[in-house]
């Protein structure tokens, strides 16, 4: 995602959409509790919940239909 159109989900504490789908992709956060341990993001007001939610959606879907690694 261009930086310029990375939008910010976590207004409380500043954490960009990027930084969610970067907090799945490499530590693993599968549920609204890792995002919030792992980036604060939905520790404030909790109007980002949603948001992260549905992208926590879309990443697990996105696992689940990518084609297994092949053996070599």
């Amino acid at each position: 995602m261009d930086a310029s159109q990375d939008k910010i989900l976590c207004q409380c504490f500043s954490i960009s959409e990027s930084e969610v789908r970067a907090a799945t992709d490499f530590a693993g956060c599968s549920t609204l509790a890792d995002i919030k341990k792992t980036t604060c993001a939905g520790k404030g007001c909790m109007s980002c919940h949603g948001k992260i939610k549905a992208i926590l959606r879309e990443m697990a879907e996105q696992r689940d239909h990518s084609p297994a690694d092949s053996p070599v």
